[in-house]
Parts: structure tokens; sequence; C-alpha cells
């Protein structure tokens, strides 16, 4: 299986969404572009002495993504983002999902890289924030800075110098306090040898503005090199000065952008939906996860397709998942269900399309209506159906909202072709978010996986994190298993809520829904 090329959408001249550098419209632009941000300089409420205001929009352009459920009738917050490069063209990966869900539109300039002085990067963040808040329907109480590196040092300025604008910082291995910090955590000599890192300049007045009115969040890692600094920083700076801050340890993480659970980590301490310090705890796992994996309930289907001319389909493999909104629907690959043309092409060649376990081909469920766009379906090689009726013939587990996490353990639930077995749990482990809709995995020990496709992916707590799709290689002369996240399937399905929870035939009701909530090169003076 052949890995999907993400392709950024460069939007300079007659496009749908360049409609907001006009007005807002009753049916506002979506989607994600580099856009131009022109029109009447927007109101700034207080400018400060370190920002650069007197910038030439017209030569200036940004990033912009605006999540699928936008409409403008509900005010959503806005995410300002500062990148260490030149160039943005794409959400950091996992931050789909995530903006989507928090109802959070995007905007990072292009060219405020860290050869860019501060002041400049600063305003360019300002002017953005400002326009999209003249254009758009914001919840001015939403807006937060974010960055990555020597973005998230700008990210971290504009708390002090904006306070009245960005309520909240998400700075990803980046961070600089007032005054010198205790050096509690020894800095490694080649982190060191980069220079004097951390300070940034401040009054009395900037210094208590942004102590009331913003939430810094600190994201790092042990693999950072900047891990000992922004340690430093926190525990010696903003935590001992009685600041409203948090610090987020990415176990393993490097110098990088911050993944979708530190994501939402970092908002829920902004937002006040977890306002302790703890990490946030995973969903309980169900009791059958701590038996033996020949004693865990059927989840695994086979599909049975026949044709108008007759013909046949008999295999792959399927599985019946929850979605958040109570519906069940049955999901599989669309490569082995819809060989030639469309999904709806292929629906309209079908006289009928059930999927059952694989060791009772009586116990079906009848497959109704397609619940997922043939867009999307091609997209992610996932179709997605309405079910019948409960009972359910095999275990129905609620459908994870967000995309699998690099060093998470995951369970495949499938059974090759040349076995007759119903069932079978292979033990793995995420290698690679490739993107926002897919991750590359691997087993422990080899497994033979032809027959595979469509199979559900659990993660820890028994939810459904994603489906097997195929193999993939990165060039490094290995072959990993190829699966899509399945809160990428979750975001496109069309099924609607459910009139009542779904019910199992072989087990209690259904469990409620389970989310887990879970380096660029920079010149010395950004990292």
């Amino acid at each position: 299986m052949r890995a999907r090329t993400r392709v950024a959408v460069v939007l300079l001249s007659l496009s749908p969404l360049l409609c907001l550098v006009c007005h807002l419209e009753a049916d506002p632009p979506k989607g994600s572009g580099v856009v131009a941000l022109t029109g009447p300089a927007p109101e700034i409420p207080r400018r400060a002495p370190n920002i650069r205001y007197d910038l030439d929009l017209s030569k200036e352009r940004y990033f912009f993504f605006a999540p699928a459920g936008y409409t403008g009738k509900e005010p959503y917050g806005l995410v300002v983002f500062t990148t260490p490069g030149q160039e943005i063209t794409e959400l950091p990966v996992g931050w789909k999902a995530v903006l989507e869900r928090r109802k959070l539109l995007f905007v990072a300039a292009q060219s405020a890289g860290n050869d860019r002085d501060n002041a400049s990067r600063c305003g360019l963040a300002v002017m953005g924030a400002m326009l999209i808040k003249q254009k758009y329907n914001v919840d001015p109480a939403r807006v937060y800075a974010a960055g990555f590196s020597g973005g998230a040092r700008m990210s971290g300025l504009l708390g002090f110098y904006q306070p009245e604008i960005f309520h909240g910082t998400i700075q990803s291995c980046g961070a600089d306090f007032y005054e010198e910090v205790p050096q509690t955590h020894a800095v490694p000599k080649t982190t060191a040898d980069l220079g004097a890192y951390g300070l940034l300049r401040a009054t009395k007045d900037e210094i208590d503005a942004a102590k009331s009115k913003v939430r810094f969040v600190f994201i790092t890692g042990s693999r950072d090199f900047r891990y000992a600094n922004i340690q430093n920083i926190y525990e010696g700076g903003f935590a001992k000065a009685g600041f409203k801050a948090k610090l987020i340890d990415v176990q393993g993480m490097g110098h990088d952008n911050a993944n979708a659970k530190a994501l939402t980590q970092a908002l829920d301490f902004i937002e006040g939906t977890h306002t302790s310090t703890a990490p946030v705890v995973a969903p309980v796992a169900p009791a059958w996860m701590a038996q033996p994996t020949n004693r865990w309930p059927m989840m695994l289907m086979e599909l049975d397709i026949v044709f108008k001319d007759k013909k046949r389909l008999q295999g792959a493999s399927g599985f019946l998942m929850q979605l958040p909104n109570g519906a069940v629907v049955a999901a599989t690959a669309k490569h082995p269900a819809c060989e030639t043309g469309s999904v709806d092409d292929s629906l309209q060649s079908f006289k009928s399309f059930r999927m059952h376990p694989r060791t009772s081909a009586s116990r079906s469920v009848t497959l109704t209506k397609a619940a997922i766009s043939s867009e999307d379906a091609e997209r992610l090689d996932c179709l997605l159906m309405r079910a019948g009726s409960p009972p359910w013939p095999v275990q129905v587990r609620p459908a994870r909202s967000t995309p699998a996490e690099e060093g998470e353990t995951v369970y495949l639930l499938a059974v090759p072709y040349t076995e007759k077995s119903g069932q079978n749990v292979y033990k793995g482990k995420v290698v690679r978010s490739i993107s926002d809709d897919d991750f590359a995995y691997e087993f422990e020990g080899k497994v033979e996986s032809r027959g595979f496709s469509g199979a559900p992916i659990l993660d820890a707590s028994g939810s459904v994190v994603g489906m097997h799709l195929g193999t993939i290689g990165f060039g490094d002369g290995k072959e990993y298993k190829h699966a899509m996240n399945i809160s990428s399937a979750v975001e496109a399905c069309t099924a609607p809520a459910a009139a009542q929870p779904a019910r199992s035939a072989t087990s209690k009701p259904a469990a409620s829904p389970m989310p887990v909530h879970g380096a660029a090169a920079d010149a010395p003076k950004g990292t």
C-alpha cells in the first residue's frame, strides 16, 4: 500500500477562501490554504512597544484553516501559530482532529521564521489574529498564541506583550522568562554552546497583566535538546512566580510540534476543562482485555457481497463501531469492497451487502447505505456503511476521536486467508504518525497479513483507534503495517445520531465512546 501524499493548497487568486479578505459571507469558507489577509488595518486595543504594527500586509501571506463544521453562526476559538521556518502550508500532524473537535480556527504567518526580527514576527501574529476576528465569528476569550521552537518563544512574548488579545499560549519546545532562573536541570554542553537562552524583556505592568490574564503551557520531552532549558524556565520561573502555567512532559518527544494528545491537554488546561496539573488519565480498559486473547469477545467480521451479475465476494475484514453520537456503523477498507469505480457506482452494482463473524455466516448484519462520501472513502481508503438493527452478532467497540500516537501499544484483530479461525489478536506498536489520516505500526514478531485489510485496531482502552490498510515503507529497508486513523473516519462519517444506545448480542450494552485525551534546525536566537 502506497502512502497518501498530502498536497498543500495555495490559494492566491480567484479562490473561494479569498472571500475572507473582503467580508464574512453567510456561508463562510472552510478548509485550508495560503491566503492574503488584506483590507482595512484592524484596530489594535493597545500597542506594545516591542511589537511592530506598521507591516505591509499586501506583501504577507498566511496559512489558514477553518474546520468543516464552522458555519459562522457559532463563535469559534482561534489558534495563532508561529513557525521557526519560512513556510507553513499544512497543520502540524494530528492537530486537525483536535481543532475540529474543539471548534478552533487556525492561522499562521508565512515568512515569520527565526531569521526575521522578533517585533515583526509578533506583529504578524497580532495582525493575523485581528484580521481573522474581523472576518470570522471568533470568541475573543478563546484566542491563543502557539508555536514551535523559536515560534514557541514568540507565542510566549505575545502572552506578555498582548495579554488582552492572547489568553493562552501553547509552546512546543521553546520558552523564555523575564529573569534568570536556577539551573536545576543540567543543560547539555552541545545545547549550552548554542549561546544564551530564555530571557525576555518585560515591564512590571506587562508581567502583572500576563500573570492575571494568560495561561502558559510548555510542551517538551526527553529527546528535545531544549528539555533542560524549558524545565528550568517552567520550574524556576513561571511556577515559582505564581503564573497560571503547566508543563507537559511527553515521554520520548524530540524537538518537534506537540502531538494531538499534548495539544488536547494544553487546551484542557487553558480552557479550564481540566484544572489539575496531573497527567490526563486514559479510560479504563474493559476486564476482558486482561484475559488471554483467545477469550476476548468476537469483534472481527467478514464481508459477503452479492453482485447483480451474480458474482460474489466473500472475504476481507470488517467490524462494527459506535460513533461519539451513538450511531453504529460497519467499517471496512474501500479497496477490497469497491475494486472498480467510486463507492456510489460500486454500491449500485451490489445486490446485497452483509458482514458476519467468520465462523458464523448465518449471523449476518445487513448494510443498508453508505455513511461516507465517495470522495472521503477514496481519500481514506475506508468504507463506512449504516448497519441494520440490533442485536449485533459481535461486540461493538467505541471509536476513538483522536489519532494514534507514536509509541502506543495497539491490538489488531484479524485472521490470514490461510486460517479458518474466527479471530486472532496481534499486539503491536505505533512507530510513525504519517499524517492526520494514517499511521505506521509493527507487530511483535513476523505475521502473515494477507486478508487483514479492513480489520480493526484497538488501543489499550479497548477503543477502535485504527483500521488496517496494508503495508508501507520509508526507504529504510523495512516493511511496516499501514493503518488509517479511525478519528478521520469519525470526522467524515455522515451517519445520524442514534435514537438509543446500541446493544450487542454477545455482550452487555456497548460502552460509551472513550476518546483518549491525551526538529527543524533553528538559528541560535530562535531555538
